[in-house]
C-alpha cells in the first residue's frame, strides 16, 4: 500500500552471513570440523575486544585509584603492564586459583612472581573480591654485582 508493492517477497531459504558474533563463531567451528580440522581448536568471539574491555573497565580504574593513593608513577606502569600480561597468557583476574596457576606457569624470577602476587592482592582488594587461595610466598634471589675487570 505505501510503496510496498515493488519489494519482492522474502525468500526463506535465502541464507545470509550472520551478522551475531556467537553465530559467526559457531559458523567458523562448524565450516573447520567439515574441513576436517582438529575441533579442540578454541574459538573466541573477538579476543582483542575482551582484553579492551577488561583494560577499560577493570586496569584503568584500578591506576587511577593507585594515583589517588600516590602510588609512583612507575609503579601504576608496572601494575598494569602485570595484569594485562596475566590477562593475555590466560589467568582469570576473578578467578584466584586461575591466577595462581598462570603465575606459577611463567618462567620468571621470584622477585617477578612476587611481584605480581602482590599485584594481584591489591587488585582484589581494590574490588573487593573474596580471596581465600594462598598465594606461595617467593623470596628474592640474590644476585652477584658485576664488576668489570677494565
Amino acid at each position: 500500500m505505501f510503496g510496498d508493492d515493488d519489494k519482492e517477497p522474502s525468500n526463506p531459504t535465502d541464507k545470509s552471513m550472520p551478522t551475531d558474533p556467537t553465530e559467526e563463531a559457531s559458523l567458523t567451528l562448524v565450516l573447520l570440523v567439515m574441513a576436517g580440522l582438529p575441533t579442540n581448536a578454541i574459538l573466541t568471539t573477538n579476543p582483542t575486544s575482551e582484553m579492551e574491555q577488561l583494560i577499560n573497565h577493570f586496569i584503568k580504574p584500578l591506576s587511577e585509584t593507585m594515583r589517588t593513593n600516590a602510588y609512583a608513577p612507575d609503579t601504576i606502569q608496572r601494575y598494569e603492564r602485570t595484569l594485562t600480561t596475566l590477562a593475555k597468557r590466560g589467568a582469570d583476574l576473578f578467578n584466584p586459583e586461575s591466577v595462581k596457576a598462570v603465575i606459577s606457569k611463567q618462567k620468571w624470577s621470584n622477585g617477578t612472581r612476587q611481584d605480581a602476587v602482590n599485584t594481584v592482592k591489591l587488585f582484589y582488594k581494590v574490588y573487593k573480591i573474596k580471596c581465600e587461595t594462598e598465594f606461595p610466598k617467593w623470596k628474592r634471589d640474590d644476585r652477584m654485582i658485576f664488576i668489570p675487570l677494565e
